[in-house]
């Protein structure tokens, strides 16, 4: 009998409900010159966001620690741990540079092209310009693998990407600006809200997506709401925004 009780209770606690959070904060790079600003400050709003939600496990990578692999190996232990974790949260954010299909390094990469129809890209920090195609992360290659398997056991996630052209990297495709997905069939996720700084079309101004998420966020804590408000606020502040929704 205490057998049973204690697989009973081991059982139990495997699947109990987790929260899982990232944050990506990337200034400087290793192979760029320029410094983007406000990554503290954006921080800083990310970390209210969890707080108010009463999230604690949060996993940072910064600056140097903010690689490809830590990236992808992050959501690779995630995607295989919340298997075990119903119901949990999860929460991704990153602010960084990003980069369009049409910028003159990947125009004419045939190698990478293939990779970006109706997709988008993000920098870690070990980008490399001689050797994109193993240095840079794809939403549909290198993020959506990952983010299918985790939509399949959570009840709650938001995900958010402070980056030029960010509109597309987890996953998208092309709308008017700015734009709602509803459409299943061209959202691949049924729980997570995607909120990005700018569309595949445009680069994103510095500092302006985390001061409205602040402002927005602390009215309107319901993640479903939260989206469509964003969305009217960036449009009034010169800012084509994504916000994509199951």
């Amino acid at each position: 009998m205490k057998k049973i009780v204690l697989f009973t209770m081991l059982l139990t606690a495997s699947l109990l409900a987790k929260d899982y959070a990232l944050i990506i904060g990337i200034s400087k790079y290793k192979n760029m010159r320029k410094k983007l600003s406000y990554i503290n400050s954006d921080i800083k709003i990310y970390e209210k966001i969890l707080k108010d939600r009463d999230v604690k496990n949060i996993k940072y990578l910064r600056g140097k620690k903010a690689t490809r692999q830590a990236i992808t190996n992050y959501l690779s232990k995630v995607s295989k741990d919340i298997k075990n974790h119903p119901n949990s949260r999860f929460f991704m954010f990153f602010a960084g540079h990003g980069i369009s299909a049409k910028t003159r390094d990947l125009k004419y990469n045939p190698n990478i092209q293939k990779y970006l129809t109706n997709s988008g890209v993000i920098l870690p920090y070990n980008y490399d310009p001689k050797n994109l195609i193993n240095t840079i992360i794809i939403g549909k290659r290198d993020l959506r693998p990952y983010l299918v398997n985790i939509d399949r056991y959570i009840k709650e996630s938001l995900i958010i990407f402070d980056a030029c052209y960010a509109g597309e990297s987890i996953k998208g495709k092309l709308k008017k600006n700015p734009f709602i997905y509803t459409n299943p069939t061209d959202y691949p996720y049924n729980t997570i809200i995607y909120i990005a700084s700018s569309t595949p079309r445009n680069k994103a101004k510095s500092g302006v997506l985390s001061k409205v998420l602040d402002s927005c966020y602390h009215k309107l804590k319901d993640l479903n709401k939260l989206k469509s408000y964003m969305n009217d606020k960036l449009k009034y502040r010169g800012q084509s925004v994504s916000v994509i929704t199951p």
